[in-house]
């Protein structure tokens, strides 16, 4: 759903009993796949008591050494769904045939883990929490998911104890502006080994870190690569290679 179209919810029961159905057929499709692994049906559409829109979220829970085998497994029948995102110990998906669906796949124990445990057991045991929740829904009925979703990653935060928004839709920062300094350096130390009395020039020195820096951001965005992690050591290594091999062609 975009953030300019409007949000409608369907009555609690109805939901529950469309969504139940949903993620049993889907439970059966990724047990076909992945077997021995944990599979719930998480989010507003698993609780019995809450109207909402007709999507199920589907969490898939598996040890931290199976995660990485997981997510290859799930990249050759699924779509991927906001790989910036992505972590060592989560990544996203929606079942290519129908986008409603949202498969999660999360490292037992990790903050991902728990969240949508907390947020699920804990609406499901307070009828409050319920009204509260309904009431909010009702109050963005018809008007655009931008506005819901906000209020929606207020309410799960304050229940799920992390920031829900940040955790589902913010990109990581941090190793693009690594990334960054890192060009700076080893083109810095690029030029430290050409014999130059006076030194780099400042300007040739920022576009080669300027070209080292595209070159690791292509790579930091291959999609083979399911976590951040891999991904920044990926795009490093470019850097280092792209620089011993312009040494090497100047030498």
């Amino acid at each position: 759903m975009t953030s300019k179209e409007t949000v409608n919810f369907l009555p609690a029961d109805e939901l529950f009993e469309k969504a139940a159905g949903i993620f049993v057929a889907q439970k059966k499709e990724l047990e076909k796949i992945l077997p021995s692994v944990d599979i719930q049906q998480v989010g507003s559409s698993s609780v019995r008591g809450l109207i909402g829109k007709l999507d199920v979220d589907v969490q898939i829970r598996v040890t931290k050494e199976k995660f990485q085998d997981t997510v290859t497994v799930m990249q050759k029948k699924y779509v991927r769904k906001h790989p910036e995102i992505w972590e060592d110990n989560f990544a996203l998906f929606c079942n290519n045939k129908d986008n409603l669906i949202d498969l999660i796949v999360t490292v037992i124990g990790s903050k991902h883990d728990d969240f949508y445990h907390e947020v699920r057991d804990t609406l499901a045991a307070s009828e409050n929490l319920k009204k509260e929740y309904n009431d909010l829904k009702r109050r963005y009925e018809g008007r655009p998911y931008s506005e819901y979703r906000s209020a929606k990653a207020a309410f799960l935060a304050k229940i799920g104890g992390i920031k829900f928004n940040s955790m589902q839709t913010q990109p990581k920062k941090t190793p693009l502006i690594v990334l960054g300094v890192t060009a700076v350096l080893c083109s810095r130390l690029f030029f430290a080994f050409i014999d130059d009395p006076e030194g780099p020039n400042l300007l040739i020195v920022m576009v080669l870190a300027l070209v080292l820096y595209f070159l690791s951001l292509s790579a930091f965005s291959f999609k083979s690569l399911a976590t951040n992690t891999r991904k920044f050591l990926f795009a490093l290594s470019i850097q280092v290679l792209a620089v011993v091999i312009l040494h090497l062609f100047l030498n």
